[in-house]
């Protein structure tokens, strides 16, 4: 009786158990519907549309610290208020201020050489025949004098003949000890060809405008770079007769002559201010708080700034870098304000500001954070939806950032949307974040025509704007509003697989009632033909099933998998929602063709189905044979025994000795090798 009485009461905790399961699966269900998330809604045209406005005239390059910039500033403030989006910078308001060095370039600057008559031979134009750079020793300059052409002989030449002189060389990159021989020895500037074979130019990086102004020296000259054809112009007017005569000049002193190529060109002016004030500027900074209160922070970032004006009234319109960003950024706002639930994790859009002036906006916030950096990941974006790209690159620097990475890339794999994980040393604002061990990636897709006149709105494909759009919807989807829908199933599969999960609880309730309580009724169910069909049905279905479909999602899980503890929590490239995802597509596409095809293109069912001929070949021919061989040997030993005509039994003829065995193994060797003329190549 004790022995019944714990039976009962073990049914009843694995029928409890079987409810709590159902509870579960309900609940996830549920769950899945309350926080779900309506990627439909983002408009690659939204984004564009900002974009387009950012880059136009009104914002004229949007430099940092200019009013340029203020409005744009402005722009994202009205936009932020529009949406409901609350202010998440300092004092409750959208901004944090900080200070950044702003170089101001002369947006008219000269660069003359004239003849001994005051007659203009030569004009070149600044970006679009040369630059000058901010950062270093980087100065302006109002010169009238000689330039000294070095080709690239700079350290062959004598010091003493670079004494207020400016330099212009050929080299493949510029080298610190180049400046240093120039400033050190009273040259006025240095301007250089980023080439050592001129020929082999091919660099157009004298049409860009940077406002870098990273490592600023007490000691400042004129210093630049100069296109191939605008270094041809200089060589043309260069005199090495002239550079002879100054090294007569020093009689003893030079006991070299100047290298081939130098020479001197007079009659040289080159005007171009260059200012370094500081200005106050901010980042400007949005959130949408979570359910959860200490769920972390997702920083979704981008900077706003770009290189200001040119010459002439002309702008550097920056709409590939980065209204691109800043673009998106606000789409993604207006798509997760919009939705009918809340994230799990706080979203916080942040448009940083002086990322051209060297990262100083991002720099200022990870040193004085509004959030705390510890429970913070960054997705920066720079540069997306450039034209004529293929692939979206997802940029990271360390496991941490890997980790989100490896995600990103999943879902644009889903998404049949190329892309390319990197491992990259970070070139933009997330660099700080993941300096201070910040979880943090950036997307970016493409550079061309940055920091020119042409990065205008016609050099952004909405394509491949939409394509970086989508998968950043779906990151979020999944990961931030954790809505894991089943979304991939249609309603036929849905309802098949209600149906098996309600069949498994009818059997097991039947079983339970029948052991706890029976009754006729119950037992008449219990013992009916139709439920020991059904089953049975399950006894070799479930266990086949569930076998298969684990097998399928082992197959399924990243190949890279990942599991990383930070700040006390884990975190991992595991997605559950794709692995089940491709579980359940791969076991449809078994199903609907024909289990699938191999690598060359041999259909799985063809195989299966010659292989199992095969096999029943062989096995009826042995079959035959032994029985063949059976009954020889039977009345083989029946003559012998003096028994002839006796004929032994079924069970007496299979019964063999080892030359039996030996025989029929011949045969099935001998059917194999004819069976391998019908071979497949799989």
């Amino acid at each position: 009786m004790r022995f019944l009485a714990d039976s009962k009461k073990l049914n009843i905790i694995q029928f409890m158990l079987l409810i709590s399961v159902f509870v579960l699966l309900l609940s996830y269900f549920i769950n899945s519907h309350a926080n779900s998330f309506d990627e439909t809604i983002f408009s690659v045209d939204n984004a564009y549309n900002h974009i387009k406005e950012l880059a136009s005239s009104k914002y004229n390059g949007r430099l940092t610290g200019t009013k340029g910039n203020e409005l744009a500033l402005k722009y994202v403030e009205n936009y932020f208020e529009e949406l409901g989006i609350e202010p998440g910078g300092e004092n409750d308001t959208y901004y944090q201020y900080f200070d950044c060095m702003v170089p101001m370039i002369d947006t008219e600057s000269i660069f003359l050489i004239e003849d001994g008559n005051g007659r203009i031979l030569e004009e070149l134009e600044i970006y679009e025949d040369y630059r000058v750079f901010t950062y270093g020793v980087g100065g302006g300059t109002s010169f009238e004098g000689d330039i000294l052409l070095v080709d690239k002989y700079l350290p062959k030449i004598r010091p003493e003949i670079i004494k207020d002189k400016m330099v212009v060389m050929a080299s493949y990159a510029i080298r610190e000890k180049d400046i240093e021989y120039v400033l050190e020895n009273g040259g006025k500037g240095l301007l250089f060809s980023r080439t050592g074979v001129l020929e082999n130019a091919t660099s157009n990086d004298q049409r860009i405008k940077a406002v870098l102004t990273d490592g600023k020296k007490g000691k400042n000259m004129f210093f630049g770079v100069v296109g191939k054809e605008a270094y041809i112009k200089l060589k043309k007017y260069s005199n090495s007769r002239l550079l002879e005569e100054e090294y007569e000049k020093l009689g003893t002193v030079a006991t070299k002559k100047p290298p081939k190529g130098a020479g001197i060109i007079r009659g040289v002016s080159i005007k171009c201010d260059l200012e370094f004030p500081i200005l106050k500027s901010a980042n400007i900074i949005g959130k949408i708080d979570g359910k959860k209160r200490d769920g972390g922070y997702l920083i979704i970032g981008a900077h706003i700034d770009h290189a200001g004006s040119g010459t002439d009234e002309k702008h550097f319109p920056g709409a590939l870098d980065n209204a691109s960003g800043v673009g998106m950024t606000l789409e993604l706002a207006r798509v997760i304000k919009n939705q009918k639930n809340l994230p799990y994790r706080t979203i916080i859009f942040a448009l940083w500001n002086g990322e051209e002036n060297g990262l100083v906006g991002s720099k200022y916030y990870v040193e004085n954070p509004i959030y705390p950096l510890q429970k913070s990941q960054v997705i920066n974006l720079d540069c997306i939806g450039g034209i004529n790209v293929s692939k979206v690159k997802i940029e990271y620097n360390d496991i941490n950032g890997s980790i989100i990475g490896s995600k990103m890339f999943q879902y644009a794999d889903d998404l049949d949307i190329e892309a390319e994980e990197m491992n990259v040393i970070p070139n933009s604002d997330h660099y700080w974040f993941v300096n201070a061990k910040v979880p943090s990636i950036q997307l970016e897709d493409s550079y061309a025509y940055v920091h020119t006149y042409d990065d205008t709105i016609d050099n952004i494909s909405k394509e491949n704007l939409e394509n970086v759009g989508i998968i950043l919807t779906n990151y979020i989807k999944r990961e931030v509003f954790r809505d894991t829908s089943v979304d991939y199933l249609n309603n036929i599969e849905i309802l098949l697989l209600i149906i098996f999960i309600l069949g498994i609880a009818f059997i097991y309730i039947i079983f339970v009632l029948n052991k706890v309580n029976s009754s006729n009724s119950i037992e008449d169910i219990y013992y009916s033909p139709m439920f020991n069909i059904i089953l049975k049905c399950y006894y070799f279905i479930t266990p086949a099933f569930i076998i298969l479909f684990s097998l399928i999602f082992i197959a399924n899980l990243p190949h890279n998998f990942n599991l990383v503890f930070h700040n006390g929590e884990a975190y991992t490239n595991l997605s559950i929602y794709l692995s089940l995802k491709k579980s359940f597509l791969y076991m449809r596409n078994l199903i609907l063709n024909g289990l699938g095809t191999t690598e060359n293109h041999v259909e799985i069912l063809k195989i299966v189905s010659i292989s199992m001929g095969r096999s029943m070949k062989l096995i009826w021919i042995t079959i035959i044979i032994s029985l063949v061989f059976g009954v020889m040997k039977g009345m083989f030993d029946s003559y012998r025994s003096g028994r002839k005509g006796e004929l032994r039994t079924l069970g007496t003829l299979m019964t063999f000795s080892l030359p039996d065995v030996f025989i029929v193994l011949c045969g099935m060797l001998l059917i194999t090798y004819i069976s391998q003329n019908d071979d497949l190549r799989y």
